[in-house]
């Protein structure tokens, strides 16, 4: 799924209450960042019925 499916997915749930697709974006781009951030501070983030990530270094 890309990016521009998944904030068109969203945009089209009950529960976005009308947010313009720009304001989804800008949701799901600063939850990411936060999650990025974690990843690399506790070198790992866990989400019930998700998933956890764990942070990798790739060569």
């Amino acid at each position: 799924m890309t990016k521009g499916e998944l904030v068109a997915v969203v945009s089209n749930c009950d529960c976005v209450c009308n947010l313009s697709k720009r304001s989804i974006e800008d949701i799901i781009d600063g939850t990411l960042k936060a999650m990025e951030k974690d990843i690399k501070k506790s070198k790992r983030f866990a989400y019930p019925r998700l998933g956890t990530f764990i942070g990798v270094h790739s060569n």
